[in-house]
């Protein structure tokens, strides 16, 4: 048994804001200039101009690019400190040599910021861009995403909505804001369905806003409403994306998630692997390509998997704790060990770890009173997370269950007898004192 990753990873990815030099315009005005200083002009002889209608200068574009282009490289190659350093810089040179009237670059300093794990430093760079145009869409979506990520749906609302009065042609905001009302309990499908289509009104081909509504109508499917129907919706949905993009990695996750719902395993398999092919960094991709191979016992095949996925994200609690049961299937108890460890380490306050910890001591170690010891105290660890959550139920019973001592006095009595399978603490206790008996008897004969 195993408890923690064994679960489909639904992807959020289109929540992460599309970053593009297309945030400067081409003018058909004539030739403003910026601060008194030659305005940069496209090979036609537009000038080039933010989304508030300032001109760019020469100097201030020239850096803009220079910074686009480090961003456009670690994108595709990684994010590292270097990386990091050079793509802030290069924004705030560009915003520099606009008089820091610059939102764009400010907001991509942002980007950076939060690309590099400096999420209270994106945001006061976000904010900064806002008090440049406060109409600037993406720099108010990506406060309302952060918002989102941190599970605060009620701000998270607000400040898309915010962003749609300011830029109705927002996007990013009308999707982000269906994901809102789908997690919270105000919002039905109806409403989410309308702010998609709102997006794609606008954007006919947002591929973000076709995933958004497959995973939709495969979560209302779960629920049990009108599931075949709403498998098939999500399925079309797919299949739309797909023609407009046979690139876009997302979808395919997606794809397989639906798939999964159908029993389809082996489409299932084929769609995540499309989607890490396309994607070598798609954690989510990986970690469905995992739970399934794990669930038909593929444990090399998981291992690999869940290996990469840590890679990816080093501080995932999920891939560690995935990645020790892969190798608790590969008996290699030791490294299973360690890997549960390190994800208790990692967050204390779950209990994935301390349930995996238990079934390992009991079932895979030496089987010594100390092991049972062990097993016994991580379960009344996880128990004492778990006990008042529901969801848990089933498995926290498996452990405690008790069964009174067998009368063998009558073999009717035990006929009638309901057959009691005893929990893994009674089982432990069990063994305990069948082997310190055995001790005792030992010490005796010698």
């Amino acid at each position: 048994m195993f408890i923690g990753s064994m679960k489909l990873t639904v992807v959020f990815r289109h929540c992460c804001l599309v970053v593009s030099s297309l945030y400067l315009l081409c003018s058909c005005a004539g030739d403003p200039s910026g601060e008194g200083t030659t305005a940069a002009k496209t090979e036609s002889g537009k000038a080039i101009v933010t989304a508030s209608g300032d001109a760019i200068n020469v100097a201030a574009h020239q850096k803009w690019k220079e910074a686009q282009g480090i961003f456009d490289q670690a994108e595709k190659k990684g994010w590292n400190g270097d990386a990091c350093d050079d793509a802030f810089d290069g924004f705030e040179d560009a915003s520099d040599a606009q008089g820091n009237k610059f939102a764009e670059a400010r907001y991509m300093m942002g980007v950076v910021a939060s690309r590099c794990g400096r999420k209270k430093e994106a945001e006061e760079h976000y904010q900064k861009a806002l008090s440049i145009n406060p109409k600037l869409c993406p720099a108010r979506s990506a406060i309302g995403l952060q918002a989102l990520k941190q599970n605060r749906l009620d701000s998270a609302k607000v400040t898309f909505e915010k962003a749609i009065k300011d830029d109705p042609q927002c996007t990013e905001a009308y999707l982000n804001l269906s994901i809102v009302l789908w997690r919270s309990s105000n919002g039905g499908e109806k409403s989410v369905i309308d702010n998609l289509r709102r997006a794609l009104a606008i954007q006919s081909e947002y591929l973000p806003a076709f995933n958004q509504m497959a995973l939709m109508y495969l979560q209302e499917a779960k629920r049990g409403n009108e599931s075949r129907e709403r498998l098939d919706l999500a399925e079309v949905v797919c299949r739309q994306a797909q023609l407009i993009d046979r690139n876009y990695a997302p979808i395919y996750n997606t794809w397989g998630l639906v798939q999964m719902e159908k029993g389809e395993i082996i489409k299932a398999l084929r769609f995540f692997e499309r989607a890490i092919k396309l994607d070598p960094k798609f954690f989510e991709a990986r970690m469905n390509f995992g739970y399934v191979t794990s669930s038909f016992r593929g444990y090399a095949d998981a291992r690999d998997a869940y290996t990469k996925a840590l890679q990816l994200k080093p501080r995932s609690y999920e891939a560690t704790v995935a990645l020790g049961a892969a190798y608790r299937g590969l008996d290699k108890p030791e490294k299973a060990k360690e890997l549960y460890e390190k994800a208790m380490k990692l967050n204390p306050k779950r209990p994935e770890s301390y349930f995996n910890l238990g079934i390992l001591h009991q079932d895979y170690m030496s089987g010594s009173i100390d092991d049972l010891t062990k097993a016994k105290s991580f379960y009344q660890k996880f128990i004492s997370i778990v006990s008042s959550r529901p969801e848990y139920k089933r498995i926290v019973t498996s452990i405690r269950r008790e069964c009174a001592p067998q009368d063998r006095s009558s073999k009717r009595k035990r006929r009638r007898r309901r057959k009691c399978r005893p929990g893994r603490i009674q089982n432990i206790d069990t063994t305990i004192k069948a082997l310190k008996q055995a001790q005792r008897i030992q010490q005796m004969s010698s």
